[in-house]
């Protein structure tokens, strides 16, 4: 079966989504493109110890969800069965905004249940911790306020979460926590169905955030959770977890016995009255740990008043293939350093909804997030289509971090890259020519290619049965390099080789008629890491440094820019002496056209992210009047 990963259209053999325009995804998986209730499962977003997650889209609106099966393994265990559907009903009965909200409860012709969730677009704060290390103070702290305002409507319900990590909690695009995962959640009688309580002495949850009660398999109430938001908020403040042990017995042990070190002695910019807070959730007795979350919330809410205002930045991810991390102020995010084009909802807003600082509550009162999407068992595995911008982001590793950007060319006015002028190639053209990659199909349609500026240029096909796609160009002597997508940001960069240094001009979707510059000097192959030695930004009139890895593969090479905290991916085309990159989000594209003396443009194009190291073909032809 061959599935379109946006949308779940099958079909029997390899091809292209009709609606998309994008390679169908070969897949054993015997749910992919099949209809679950109203939605069409598109992908596999997630999978744990119970069950998998899918992506499902509802074929008529387009609306997404998150489609949580047990799997058949699971189905033959009935306490696994009881706790999967005990889940659903907590998290129906708590309906608070920050923990995830379940649509519909039923099962597959198979006999195993299935839950639909709202779908997050965000990534986990494993993932975030993993990739910044120690987070901005500010926004741990406001993280960890929403986690607590999740937990005290579950525990005013009487509901025990019991495995709270930072896998489990997921950070929105907006910069918001959801609390995932109630499968192991100790509920009260009338919500589950499972006779008797956890024995005394079972061990459930995960190790490296268990409270000391719940390590030594003894009961546990409201305050085993208030522990693990103690060792979720030191990891997120410091980049390392308070315990880690070689053995499962020696992590346990000194979550009984040990004292964890002092916030203080990993990074100094936190401030005592915050590192009393977390020590006191940290402590052993739950009778002297905060008595329940919204007292931890109100003592978090009493240190955020006297933390830099800068540090209550949002923090996270980009992008399906890239991730691009930017410095921003607390009003909102600013512009990349680095080769990256807007992606939606870059500069101003995500899904409609502005990328802010979050709100900073002084006095009593949960703090208010925003509306939860999520998925249940959704173990750092949904890709994030939002964007984050952050400030001073830390450097991961385990020493205090200090907040520096990275080192940047001084900003200058753009020098032009010397080009060939060219006859001008704007005009309408036919596509005479198509092959998908590896020959699985052809197309027909038109291109309208339009003058931006000198060998500058504006690209909008128009395929049969096809959404438009539209691109831009640069032109360089006989080649014009085009970066283009559908409905998503892309961009070009079009390199001069000599030998080792390869000297460029690039652009985005987002740059308007205005090109960077960017300078590399490296291996004379196209095979290495290339270090950027001059570069300009006309995304906020700077220079930016750093690195860009070029690997060949087959015909085609992936190339990735890493510039201080941004990471951006792209895909290559080599003729001669140029070097064409089309970089951007899913979907985007390059296109390496060899103009003709007959006025033809002959094309190779493919994908960023494909997994075959095999082009496209395309040859326009001008229109005749």
């Amino acid at each position: 079966m061959f599935v379109c990963p946006e949308c779940g259209y099958s079909a029997a053999g390899p091809g292209f989504c009709t609606e998309h325009g994008i390679p169908l995804s070969s897949s054993e998986d015997a749910l992919l493109g099949t209809t679950v209730g109203s939605y069409r499962i598109a992908r596999l977003i997630g999978q744990g110890g119970m069950g998998r997650v899918y992506l499902g889209v509802q074929p008529n609106i387009h609306s997404r969800v998150a489609v949580k099966v047990l799997s058949a393994e699971s189905v033959q265990t009935t306490t696994l069965v009881e706790r999967f559907f005990a889940e659903a009903r907590a998290v129906n009965v708590i309906r608070h905004e920050n923990i995830v909200n379940v649509l519909d409860l039923a099962s597959l012709p198979d006999g195993r249940p299935y839950i639909v969730m709202e779908h997050l677009e965000g990534a986990p704060l494993s993932g975030v911790i993993g990739t910044y290390g120690a987070l901005p103070l500010g926004f741990a702290v406001n993280l960890s306020s929403e986690v607590l305002a999740a937990l005290g409507a579950a525990h005013s319900h009487g509901i025990v979460h019991r495995d709270l990590k930072p896998d489990n909690v997921f950070v929105t695009a907006g910069g918001h926590a959801k609390v995932l995962d109630f499968g192991i959640a100790k509920l009260k009688p009338e919500l589950s169905a499972i006779s008797g309580e956890t024995r005394t002495g079972a061990l459930m949850g995960t190790p490296q955030y268990m409270s000391p009660e719940q390590a030594l398999g003894q009961p546990v109430d409201l305050r085993s959770d208030i522990y693990s938001v103690g060792v979720i908020l030191y990891e997120a403040l410091t980049g390392r977890r308070p315990f880690d042990g070689n053995t499962l017995y020696d992590l346990l042990k000194q979550h009984v016995e040990m004292a964890p070190p002092p916030p203080r002695m990993v990074r100094g910019d936190i401030p005592p009255s915050l590192e009393a807070v977390v020590l006191r959730a940290l402590e052993k007795d739950p009778a002297r740990r905060f008595q329940s979350a919204r007292e931890l919330y109100q003592a978090l809410s009493q240190c955020a008043p006297f933390l830099p205002p800068e540090s209550f930045a949002v923090v996270g991810f980009e992008g399906i293939h890239s991730a691009t991390l930017r410095s921003s102020s607390n009003t909102g995010p600013s512009q990349p350093t680095g080769p990256g084009p807007t992606m939606p909802g870059y500069s101003s807003t995500v899904s409609g909804a502005p990328i802010t600082a979050p709100p900073v509550k002084k006095g009593n009162g949960l703090l208010i997030g925003a509306v939860v999407v999520g998925a249940v068992l959704l173990i750092g595995a949904v890709g994030a289509v939002g964007i984050f911008s952050v400030v001073a982001a830390r450097p991961k590793t385990k020493a205090a971090p200090s907040a520096s950007a990275p080192p940047s060319a001084v900003a200058s006015a753009p020098v032009e890259v010397p080009t060939a002028q060219e006859k001008n190639v704007a005009g309408s053209y036919v596509i005479e020519m198509s092959r998908m990659p590896a020959g699985v199909g052809s197309y027909r349609g038109s291109v309208e290619i339009t003058t931006k500026s000198t060998n500058f240029y504006a690209l909008d096909w128009s395929i049969v049965k096809n959404p438009p796609y539209s691109g831009i160009a640069i032109q360089r002597g006989n080649v014009l390099g085009v970066g283009w997508g559908q409905g998503s940001a892309y961009g070009v960069a079009v390199y001069a080789i000599e030998g080792g240094k390869l000297t460029g001009k690039w652009a985005a979707s987002s740059t308007g008629d205005l090109l960077g510059r960017e300078v590399l000097e490296g291996p004379p192959n196209l095979d290495g890491s290339y270090e950027i030695t001059d570069a300009w930004s006309p995304i906020g009139n700077q220079g930016y440094s750093g690195k860009v890895i070029i690997k060949p593969r087959g015909e085609l090479f992936d190339v990735t820019w890493r510039s201080g905290t941004s990471l951006q991916q792209g895909v290559g085309l080599r003729k001669g002496d140029t070097f064409v990159v089309g970089f951007g989000g899913r979907g985007a594209g390059v296109v390496l056209y060899d103009a003709q003396a007959d006025g033809k443009l002959v094309g190779r194009w493919s994908i960023v992210g494909e997994p075959t190291p095999q082009a496209g073909l395309e040859t326009l032809a001008p229109k005749k009047p």
